[in-house]
């Protein structure tokens, strides 16, 4: 009888133990449809271009830890680690007031390759929560300390302020480096600037098919102008990147395609072609594809 009471008492201690671990503002509880889900282990994956995933990080409480502990200390490499943990959610929960603090302890040290690491994640931060004038203030830093992703999204931001000239300067940087997705930023907006530029903005966008982070996306371009701009107009190749950008999961290029089947228009007619393409962008969320999907059924 004893034994059992002792069983008992030590399930109800460990259970007292986990439900006040709980109530404290622990840093690896996450809120998940309103309910509190302690993270006892984390681990981060990337996809490798033969498929196979990567482990690229593993974090645990005593891990985490020793983590604030060097961050504490003044480590810059732990402040922006730290940082970017409370950015996006690795391990910890959500935090951007955290976040912020240790970026900014980390941005602003010595440590110049780091630096340029948190300045960008300052950046990005500050582009979430709308501040852009800060976000524009972070990117530059980190862009002069040749942060490329740093140099594409500050030509980002200021494409959609309508300072071009300073969008080209920053993409033209960021593409002389061969980075792809800079040559694709840099291709669309000479091509919007002035669509003269059509031979230009051809040789960038194909020289960014390999080493672009989006493939895709970029053969969707291509086909767009091969199949729309009278001075390079061709059908065949238009519809070889088209198929190529759709098989590789462009969701614009998949509802293309279903009206092609669909009107019988540059591809013979067929309305199964047609509504498989269709399911493929609605699958992606693309509303008007649903509409698609929606007619077809009901038809």
């Amino acid at each position: 009888m004893q034994k059992y009471l002792f069983i008992i008492g030590s399930i109800l201690i460990v259970i007292s133990l986990f439900l006040g671990y709980l109530k404290r503002d622990v840093d690896n509880i996450h809120i998940e449809n309103d309910s509190k889900k302690l993270i006892i282990e984390s681990n981060t994956y990337v996809h490798e271009p033969n498929g196979e995933m990567r482990l690229i990080s593993q974090w645990t409480e005593p891990k985490f830890q020793e983590l604030k502990k060097l961050a504490e200390a003044g480590d810059s490499k732990a402040q922006g680690t730290l940082g970017y943990m409370y950015l996006k959610g690795e391990f910890v929960h959500v935090d951007y007031a955290k976040a912020e603090h240790w970026l900014k302890k980390s941005a602003t040290s010595g440590n110049t390759i780091k630096n340029a690491e948190s300045q960008f994640n300052l950046g990005f931060l500050y582009k979430e929560k709308g501040d852009l004038e800060n976000a524009i203030k972070w990117y530059l830093l980190a862009a002069e300390n040749n942060s490329i992703n740093a140099q594409i999204n500050l030509g980002i931001l200021y494409e959609e302020k309508g300072l071009i000239s300073e969008a080209k300067k920053w993409y033209k940087k960021a593409a002389d480096v061969n980075y792809g997705d800079a040559k694709y930023y840099l291709a669309l907006l000479l091509y919007d600037e002035d669509p003269s530029n059509i031979e230009e903005t051809l040789s960038l966008l194909k020289s960014a098919l390999d080493t672009n982070s989006n493939k895709a996306k970029v053969e969707y371009s291509l086909s767009w102008l091969y199949l729309n701009d009278k001075s390079v107009k061709n059908r065949d190749l238009g519809l070889q990147y088209l198929e190529s950008s759709a098989n590789n999961g462009e969701v614009e290029s998949e509802f293309l395609l279903g009206e092609i089947y669909e009107k019988g228009e540059l591809l013979p007619k067929d309305l199964s072609k047609s509504q498989y393409w269709y399911n493929k962008a609605a699958n992606q969320g693309m509303e008007e594809a649903m509409e698609k999907v929606k007619n077809y059924k009901s038809n």
